[in-house]
């Protein structure tokens, strides 16, 4: 096996920040002989002479080996910082100093969350992960598998109890000193892991305001938390009457035989939860009154119904076995509020020239920038389906991948009546902020142009597709997020 910092892997982090678009600006500059190179510049002019050679292959042939050079030079000054700044992060991540640098937000002083300070640390994570993962591989349902999963069993026509419930605390609650002790009595993860999460614990039990839990938010947080429970949900699976158990890291649905025997249920509830407290654990009940414990029976042709929320859909069962699936009223409601903040965003900016265009550049230069292309590419981003990292790839997402267990497509066609509401309220001269009277027709011709090609219900049903770059994805997110 190789060292888990090595640089092949490192090589490896850096092509998957690329691809997804994860990777920072400031991550891609270089410091060389007194002054500063930026990757990212470098990879703009090389973009450029490639558009440059395409056009001169069409118009003066002749022209095209003096290119071809050019783009090779470029493409190996690429390579060669490339691999400097891999040399940097691998020295960096290797020396005696080395540890996580984390910053935390206490928007819910309960339930922190950590982000990494710097690239360095970013790295650590990753490569920690990456380790994790594959020496104790680490296998997770996908929440498309568990939801078909859960469709096909209350699908099943016989008597049921269905619980619904999740972990309280979860990643705060695991011990973390016993989680390390674990993983070091296991002897199988490098030291060099072992010492940077030994470190990290250190700052963790020091910080201003001490923290006992595993890091939510940093990437080997869901890991870690998944080698706590090793072997834990198949002992579960193995509770007499219960023949269906799925956790999503913290939320669990539970279908057990219907039993008519007084406290059957209550009794059943108990015992799983008797295993999560052996493990220092505590599952939502029904005396929480926090909505987060569900229980339903169903008499399959007689009486009783299930009417629940699970990873991101509303799940009914009637009694006579026919299982809907809609949006969650969480999700449902966090689309309502994209569409708000993405037309507020556009009212706002509608008018306010890009730093580019302040310095001069031509409207081609600066076209992603420019305020109404964000608004189209949040639409598409919101209202069809794309595919992920680059164009060699066939996964996919967007409205249809995103719900594919969707039943009943009614919400989207309330998401379509307020995206219509939102166009005929945002995209006036009295929303807008602007300097100077636009164009004749200027509110008309985009009102028209949005409700004539975005649809949640047309994106769905029709599984329509759009071209969406990383940097594309990237950038509809921020925007999802505004906020005056």
């Amino acid at each position: 096996m190789s060292f888990p910092f090595s640089v092949e892997n490192i090589r490896q982090v850096l092509k998957e920040l690329n691809v997804t678009g994860k990777m920072k600006r400031e991550w891609l500059r270089l410091s060389k002989d007194g002054y500063d190179i930026d990757l990212y510049e470098v990879r703009s002019e090389y973009n450029e002479k490639r558009k440059e050679y395409h056009k001169t292959e069409k118009e003066q042939p002749e022209e095209l080996p003096v290119l071809k050079e050019l783009l090779r030079q470029k493409k190996k000054e690429i390579d060669g910082i490339t691999d400097e700044i891999t040399e940097d992060i691998f020295t960096a991540v290797n020396s005696r100093e080395a540890r996580i640098r984390y910053r935390k937000s206490l928007d819910d002083p309960a339930k922190p969350m950590f982000e990494v300070e710097d690239r360095n640390s970013y790295f650590m994570c990753k490569l920690i992960m990456k380790e994790l993962n594959r020496v104790y591989k680490i296998k997770n349902f996908s929440r498309d598998n568990i939801i078909s999963d859960v469709s096909m069993v209350l699908n099943d026509p016989c008597d049921k109890i269905v619980i619904r419930t999740d972990v309280k605390s979860f990643f705060e609650s695991i011990p973390r000193e016993v989680l390390l002790d674990k993983i070091t009595q296991d002897g199988i993860i490098s030291s060099k892991t072992i010492k940077l999460l030994k470190k990290l614990d250190y700052d963790l039990n020091h910080d201003e305001i001490p923290y006992k839990g595993i890091p939510r938010g940093l990437s080997f947080a869901s890991v870690l938390s998944e080698i706590y429970l090793r072997d834990f949900d198949r002992r579960i699976n193995k509770i007499k009457g219960l023949y269906f158990y799925r956790r999503f890291v913290d939320d669990i649905v539970i279908v057990a035989y219907n039993n008519d025997v007084e406290g059957y249920v209550t009794k059943l509830f108990q015992q799983i939860n008797t295993f999560f407290e052996n493990k220092r654990l505590g599952l939502h009940k029904e005396s929480d009154h926090d909505g987060k414990y569900y229980v339903a029976t169903v008499n399959y042709g007689k009486d009783g119904n299930a009417d629940f929320d699970y990873l991101g859909y509303h799940i009914s069962l009637e009694n006579d076995g026919k299982v809907s699936f809609s949006l969650s009223r969480e999700k449902y409601q966090r689309y309502i509020d994209s569409i708000n903040r993405v037309f507020s965003f556009y009212a706002d900016h509608a008018f306010v020239k890009p730093k580019a265009r302040q310095k001069g550049e031509k409207c081609s230069k600066c076209k992603h920038s420019q305020p109404l292309y964000k608004l189209y590419l949040c639409l598409n981003f919101l209202t069809r389906n794309y595919k992920l990292s680059g164009k060699k790839t066939d996964v996919k997402s967007g409205i249809f991948f995103k719900h594919r267990q969707l039943t009943n497509v009614n919400q989207l066609q309330e998401l379509d009546k307020h995206l219509n509401e939102a166009v005929d309220h945002y995209i006036t001269s009295g929303r807008i902020k602007w300097k100077k009277e636009p164009p004749v027709g200027f509110y008309e011709k985009i009102s028209k142009k949005i409700k004539d090609n975005y649809s949640f219900e047309k994106g769905f049903v029709e599984r329509r597709m759009c071209k969406l770059s990383s940097a594309d994805i990237k950038s509809a997110k921020w925007i999802l997020k505004y906020d005056k």
